[in-house]
């Protein structure tokens, strides 16, 4: 992923070498505790699912204490699970 400007471009590619490159506009960001939650909105571009709406949502646990990200390191390892959802035309 790459992020400019609050934009955040991906390119997903599959396992029969065909790509999606998606686009985010949006992103919410929630944290309780140690767990943070990711979601990023935005279309497909270009290939596989072109025009439709993506939904990328990572789900974040830190591996430190939850005062981690006031400290002049921050946050340096977290672990969890990240889903990408293409939703029908």
């Amino acid at each position: 992923m790459h992020v400019s400007g609050g934009l955040t471009r991906e390119v997903v590619t599959y396992a029969n070498g065909s790509r999606s490159v998606i686009l985010y506009t949006d992103d919410t960001v929630a944290q309780v505790a140690n767990a943070n939650v990711i979601l990023f909105r935005g279309r497909v571009l270009e290939g596989r699912g072109k025009g439709q709406r993506a939904v990328r949502t990572l789900l974040l646990l830190d591996k430190g204490l939850p005062t981690a990200c006031l400290t002049p390191e921050g946050l340096t390892d977290a672990s969890g699970v990240v889903s990408l959802r293409i939703e029908p035309a």
